[in-house]
């Protein structure tokens, strides 16, 4: 593996993620993802969990098992907590958005935050809270705001 930034090898791979999105179709995952308080499902469970539902499930697993592995060597234990959740938020904004929201509009729009994520973290920026609240995270506080 290559010795570069970690920053440099998730935007690298971020944009073959974009470019793979961009031309189709879309890939699927072989189950709905779940991990760091985060849940991807076509139908609610409600509960303990950040959800996002779509009926894209599998597409927008696919795409958390790969920013997984983009992001990798950037989060820990804790930290993990914060960027899935951002994504999670960014994928609901995007359902909130659009009645019939595609798989690639979804997915484009968690790329996205994710882009912004790398951003804050090259420059030092990337807030995460010291301990677990619950399914609560930073940026819970800065979008309350």
């Amino acid at each position: 593996m290559s010795k570069r930034n970690p920053v440099v090898r998730a935007r690298k791979a971020i944009a073959t993620l974009r470019s793979r999105i961009a031309n189709g179709p879309l890939p699927h995952a072989s189950n709905e993802w779940g991990g760091a308080n985060v849940i991807i499902v076509t139908a609610t469970r409600g509960g303990r969990y950040r959800e996002i539902v779509t009926p894209h499930a599998l597409e927008v697993s696919w795409l958390f098992n790969n920013l997984r592995d983009a992001f990798g060597d950037l989060v820990d234990g804790c930290s993990k907590f914060e960027l899935y959740g951002r994504f999670e938020i960014s994928a609901n904004a995007a359902i909130r958005r659009h009645r019939d929201v595609s798989a690639v509009v979804v997915c484009a729009a968690i790329l996205d935050e994710a882009d912004g994520i790398l951003d804050e973290m090259a420059g030092g920026r990337f807030e995460v809270l010291p301990i677990a609240l619950g399914v609560t995270i930073a940026h819970d506080y800065v979008v309350s705001r």
